[in-house]
């Protein structure tokens, strides 16, 4: 039996693995490169060079197309978003070339597989005759609203206010188009039930890879922070606990280690002067940046879906203090880690947690990741794709 034939949009290169969305991108490819004859089409960051290309054509077996992104200022790209009720984020994602390429090569696949919110946005403009499924992230327009709340300032309330209503009116166009859809988490697919009366059609959780055994050498004198700092809910999580949950990790003898690509000049500038605070910026290899560390935090009070910062540091076999929020979509989360609600209680949590307890719960996680969050699930509920056309 032949197998589906597949083009896959990608709208932020997948390589490095720098940060969630990348990470579940290419979590979501290795799995379709598994399951049928796949190609990509992806668009490139500004900063993506040529080896980058070369180590997702080394990583997939299938076809690999590369676009440049648009070219438009920041002042015409807000325009063109207001005018067509569409994110400016997602308009800095969106590529004609990928438009093009759909256009001119849809009939020669079974289904289009559309990764991340903004790879959506081609069909907008297109509408193919072969199925197209959208893997969602988040539903933006719950995950926007929260931004607003968490805006320091009137300015940026007033512009996270106007985004979240393009965001709405961008989803409430697209998610009735989507042949099929699938949500990171069942609360997320709650959340798409609850705001367009769409039920999901798949939940496809985030994947990570689960190292083949974590270091017996544990460092207990710092606690690690990983993640993006370009993503605002991160940000103003980070900052939340620099103020509150910092203080009482220094009056204990501890350090926070902050590992994760992105962030201004001025606020990485701000991190390695802070007392207590060890900046150690983006880490390619990750499993070495964690084999010594014991303790992780994850201050999080916004985002949606299950989180790949939490499921990372779980598999890696630290002890994760972290919200709620961080551990959606994780059964039984006080058996994996260590759940409260503000940044001094995170701080405590990790402050109180006895060698006896840290093992216990590392061990338990690293089973809780194997068995759901592994890329095999991934390759499973994929797999489902192929299984006949979903219409929506």
């Amino acid at each position: 039996m032949s197998r589906p034939k597949v083009l896959a949009l990608v709208s932020f290169f997948p390589q490095p693995e720098d940060r969630g969305d990348p990470v579940r991108v290419m979590a979501a490819l290795r799995a379709l490169d598994t399951t049928s004859d796949l190609t990509v089409v992806a668009v490139r960051r500004p900063t993506t060079r040529a080896d980058d290309v070369e180590a997702l054509r080394d990583t997939l077996r299938g076809r690999v197309v590369t676009v440049p992104l648009p070219k438009h200022n920041r002042a015409t790209r807000w325009l063109s978003a207001v005018r067509e009720g569409t994110p400016p984020w997602i308009l800095a994602r969106t590529s004609p070339d990928t438009c093009r390429f759909i256009a001119a090569h849809e009939g020669e696949f079974d289904r289009i597989v559309a990764l991340g919110e903004a790879s959506a946005s081609h069909f907008l403009r297109l509408r193919p005759s072969v199925p197209w499924h959208w893997d969602k992230a988040n539903v933006l327009s719950r995950s926007s609203a929260q931004d607003i709340d968490e805006a320091p300032d009137p300015v940026r309330r007033a512009r996270a206010a106007l985004v979240h209503r393009l965001s709405v009116a961008y989803e409430r166009r697209l998610v009735p188009a989507a042949s099929s859809i699938s949500v990171t988490s069942h609360e997320e697919g709650r959340r798409l039930a609850e705001t367009f009366g769409r039920t999901a059609d798949l939940v496809i959780p985030s994947s990570v890879d689960l190292p083949e055994r974590t270091s017996d050498r544990r460092d207990g004198g710092s606690v690690v922070w990983l993640g993006s700092l370009d993503y605002t809910s991160n940000l103003a999580g980070l900052r939340t606990f620099l103020a509150e949950g910092l203080p009482l990790l220094r009056a204990a003898g501890l350090t926070l280690r902050i590992m994760g690509s992105g962030g201004t000049p001025e606020f990485r500038e701000k991190l390695q002067r802070e007392p207590g605070v060890e900046y150690a910026g983006y880490q390619p290899d990750l499993g070495a940046a964690l084999s010594n560390a014991r303790f992780a935090v994850v201050p999080l009070w916004s985002g949606a879906g299950i989180k790949l910062k939490t499921l990372t540091l779980l598999a890696h076999g630290l002890t994760v203090a972290g919200t709620p929020v961080a551990f959606e979509g994780i059964p039984q989360p006080e058996r994996v880690g260590l759940v409260a609600e503000d940044s001094r209680s995170l701080a405590t949590a990790l402050l109180e947690c006895a060698p006896e307890r840290a093992d216990e719960l590392a061990r338990h996680a690293r089973h809780i990741v194997s068995e759901t969050f592994s890329h095999a699930v991934t390759r499973e509920q994929l797999g489902k794709l192929s299984d006949g056309p979903a219409t929506g």
